[in-house]
This record gives structure tokens, C-alpha cells and sequence, in this order.
């Protein structure tokens, strides 16, 4: 039986903390919360989301198998037609499971598999990390989670601790490889660079064999140093601790802060100008031993970007970028378009304004460009974007509002933005999909599979249509309500 054109142009939920990947002509989305009256509620893990990028239609099958539990802050990425789901966080804490399920099916049949039979050792458990696919291979970096005492090392930022369970918290900038084809987990040892600071909830892309790393949430150091030696110049490094790592509550490291330096003036009292302004350096962890001093910390989010060789395993170091650059921020996006380029999107500011701005990073020149056409009334964050088949970028979900402060903005409407000209067939296609009225006697002449393709778009063109008139009576609605 036919479906009811309110059934037919239905969409996924709104959700926010999903995962969403493209193959062929198909998104598919699965898992995410929504927010139902205060309370987040974990989206059902055997609902799996498809959105036909011909026609415009979403439709929702029900999953089999091995069902992961109802998650959010997986990280979820394609691979030959399956989508892999790793990590997590779900009603009994963080996640370091891995799922996957075959989206080309022949059945209909969406079936989920644990994979248990890995050899090696995965990453320990943690939501909001990133994953880079690249030769059949899934490359995870960073998160944040939880690791017991005897797990903890230079990789990982302490945040808070369960001292009587012995558990900590906190953020990562480790790497580990799932390898799809033999089953195993590997750990590759880095061989050059300064790695990006322990975070999460940041954003990742490939472009060839570099994998790029953009923003996120990180833990940072505040060190206030009383009378004792007075501070001439006190560098961002020094005052702000970017580059270090915080003390593990365990003392573990043995150390507060190795590398990390101080110009400081030394006091004199024999009159000399020169020996008055004398700037010496001496290690920061030496210095901390000779004067009172008062350790704060607090988090913030970075605009600094990162890239990775996938096969020499050598970090860039954070890339000096020439001209203008976006905003600090976590919960955004990054895509690739073309061969080059970069696509980034929202997310939430250091100072927790929602974002809707988008930019493109171009890896010739070096630069960031900032597109000024973009509707600045949409923001989202923690949403998920996806590369379709003509370089559009298609942004699902997410949300409007500062999720730590007011999360009752959920969004399921599909943002696409387009960051190429369209062929000549897609536009051909397009006029036709919105002028189906005027040209009803031209259409059935049209050749068979041509007839197809044009029926699609004629569907989508009308979903559209029907899901804008949907949300201007909403909005309408609403509005009347409030007055």
C-alpha cells in the first residue's frame, strides 16, 4: 500500500552525537541522543536512517545481529560498503567496542557484528574521537575517556579520578590502527614531530596520505607565580601551558612540566642597568621550586590544525597558517572536497556561542577563505557532514544551542552546501524536478532510464517543497503561540 505523503516525506529524528556516512548514492545515519525534556534519551541502535540523495526520501529500516547499545560520541566510518562503529558512551559509561554492518545488502537485511576475534589491543575506552580511513585501514586519534592507574602515559591529559576505584579521566592524542583485512589492532610508533595537544570532540579528514586534525576541546594549565622573582616577559607558551601536559593526579611523571621555559628578570641591587635587566631562562620545574606559585586548571577550545603522514607516521607539528583563520571551536566538522581543499563547518566557540560559519582550507596555498554566502541563522554543532556524489557537502542533525548549557535544540533538517558547479545533466535535472507542472506532456517521451532519473528528482524537488511549507507552518504556529 502506498504511503501517505506525510509518511513518505517523513525525515530521520532529530539528533545530536550520531553517526553518518555516505555510500553510493545513500546517507546513512545511525545512533545519536535526543533531549526530552531535560533528559537525554539514546536513539534505538536497531533503527538505521537512509536518505536517497535522488529522490530525496529518508527511509528507516529495523537492524539484526549483534546490537550495539543505544550510543553517542561513536565514531562511525565506510570501508567497502560496511560502516564500522567504534567507541562511545551509552548509560553504563565509555565504550571500546567495534561493530560493523554490511550496507550493501542483497536482503534488505541490516545485520550488526561485534568484531571479537581481533588480534592485538584496542584503544581504551572514549567518546568524541575521530577516525581517518585510509587503505582499508580505520586510523583512530584522540577522545576522551576513562584509563585505570596502571594505564596512564604521556598520551593522555587528566582531567578528574575516582580515586577509590582508581579511575581517571581525561583527554588523548594516541593512534591506533584497526587494520579491516586482517583483523588486527596495531599502535604505530610515531616517528618525528610534535603531536597535536591531548583533546576531543575535535575533527579530522585525508587528503592523499595526510590526515588532517582541526580544533577541539582541550585541558590547559594556568600557573600564577607570587613575589619572589618578578616576571619581565611571560610567554602564551608559559602562561596558558599549551604545549604541556597537566600533573597526573597519580604523580606518575614524576615531573610538573619538562621543557617548559620562562624569561624571567633577575633582581639585582648593585645599580647596574644591565645586570637589573638581565633576562636569564632556567627550566619552568626549577623555577616552580624557588618561588610560591598556584596551579589552575581549565579547558578551552583550538583552531590549530595538525596533519599526519599515514604512512611515514610523522607529524607536521601545528601548521603556521598565512592570513585569516577560523575560530577556536569543538563539535564541527571537517570534509574534503576535491584533491586540496578543506571544508570546515560550526561547531561551539571557546566562549560557547553555537557557529555557523563555514570555511575552506586550502592545502596549495596554505590558507584559509571564509564563505560569506552561508545562512547565519543555522548554526549546529555536533552534527555530522558528509561528502555526496558532486562535491556538495550534506550536514545532518546536530544542534542549534550550547549543548553544555541548554540542550533542547536538536536539529533533523539536511544542510547541503555546495562547494562545486553541478554537471550539466544534474542541472538539466534539477529544472525539470521543479517544472514537472510544465512540462507533464514532454516527460513521458523522455528515454527510459532518463525517465527514471528525472521521476526521482521530481520526487525530490516535491519532498523539498513539502518539507518547507511543513516548517514555515511550524515556525507560523509557533510564533501565534508565543504572542
Amino acid at each position: 500500500m502506498a504511503a501517505e505523503p506525510a509518511d513518505q516525506f517523513c525525515v530521520a529524528e532529530e539528533r545530536s552525537g550520531h553517526c553518518a556516512v555516505v555510500d553510493g548514492n545513500f546517507l546513512y545515519v545511525w545512533g545519536g541522543y535526543v533531549c526530552i525534556e531535560e533528559n537525554e534519551v539514546y536513539l534505538p541502535s536497531d533503527e538505521l536512517w537512509i536518505y536517497d540523495m535522488d529522490s530525496g526520501l529518508w527511509t528507516m529500516h529495523l537492524m539484526e545481529g549483534e546490537l550495539p547499545t543505544s550510543m553517542s560520541g561513536s565514531c562511525g566510518a565506510s570501508i567497502n560498503g560496511k560502516l564500522y562503529i567504534f567507541g562511545g558512551f551509552d548509560d553504563k559509561g565509555y565504550s571500546n567496542r567495534l561493530y560493523y554492518v554490511n550496507l550493501r545488502t542483497k536482503t534488505g537485511t541490516y545485520r550488526w557484528k561485534k568484531i571479537t576475534n581481533f588480534k592485538g589491543q584496542p584503544p581504551t575506552p572514549r567518546d568524541k574521537l575521530s577516525c581517518w580511513v585510509y587503505k582499508n585501514r580505520l586510523i583512530y586519534f584522540g577522545g576522551y575517556g576513562c584509563r585505570k592507574h596502571n594505564e596512564l602515559d604521556d598520551c593522555f591529559d587528566v582531567h578528574d579520578a575516582f580515586w577509590e576505584g582508581q579511575i581517571f579521566w581525561g583527554w588523548h592524542n594516541d593512534v591506533h590502527v584497526f587494520d579491516t583485512t586482517t583483523q588486527t589492532w596495531s599502535q604505530p610508533t610515531i616517528r618525528g614531530g610534535d603531536p597535536p595537544q591531548p583533546r576531543a570532540a575535535h575533527t579530522c579528514a585525508v587528503l592523499g596520505n595526510k590526515g588532517y586534525i582541526f580544533g577541539g576541546r582541550v585541558l590547559f594549565t594556568i600557573i600564577q607565580i607570587f613575589p619572589g622573582k618578578r616576571l619581565c616577559k611571560e610567554p602564551e607558551r608559559a602562561r596558558k601551558c599549551h604545549e604541556a601536559s597537566p600533573i597526573h593526579l597519580s604523580g606518575r611523571k614524576g615531573h610538573l612540566f619538562p621543557n617548559l621555559e620562562l624569561e624571567l628578570v633577575k633582581e639585582d641591587d648593585d645599580g647596574d642597568d644591565d645586570d637589573e635587566n638581565q633576562l636569564y631562562q632556567e627550566s619552568f620545574e626549577n623555577r616552580l621550586r624557588s618561588v610560591m606559585w598556584t596551579q589552575f586548571l581549565q579547558q578551552t577550545r583550538m583552531n590549530d590544525l595538525h596533519c599526519l603522514n599515514l604512512d611515514t607516521w610523522t607529524w607536521s607539528g601545528r601548521i603556521n597558517i598565512s592570513g585569516e583563520k577560523p575560530r577556536d571551536r569543538s563539535w564541527h566538522t571537517l570534509t574534503p572536497i576535491g584533491d586540496d581543499r578543506l571544508f570546515l563547518f560550526g561547531g561551539l566557540s571557546s566562549d560557547n556561542v553555537p557557529l555557523s560559519d563555514g570555511w575552506i582550507h586550502s592545502i596549495a596555498t596554505n590558507g584559509w577563505k571564509q564563505l560569506t554566502h552561508l545562512p547565519k541563522s543555522r548554526p549546529r554543532l555536533w552534527h555530522t557532514a558528509c561528502l555526496g556524489q558532486e562535491g556538495e557537502v550534506m550536514v545532518f542533525g546536530g544542534s542549534k544551542d550550547d549543548l553544555l548549557f541548554m540542550d533542547t535544540g536538536q536539529c533533523s533538517d539536511l544542510l547541503i552546501f555546495q562547494t562545486q558547479p553541478y554537471s550539466l545533466l544534474r542541472l538539466c535535472l534539477d529544472y525539470i524536478g521543479k517544472n514537472a507542472a510544465l512540462l507533464e506532456k514532454q516527460i513521458p517521451c523522455l528515454p527510459s532510464k532518463l525517465l527514471q532519473e528525472v521521476l526521482k528528482k521530481i520526487t525530490f524537488w516535491a519532498a523539498m517543497t513539502h518539507r518547507q511549507e511543513r516548517k514555515a507552518e511550524t515556525e507560523r504556529q509557533s510564533q501565534l503561540h508565543s504572542t
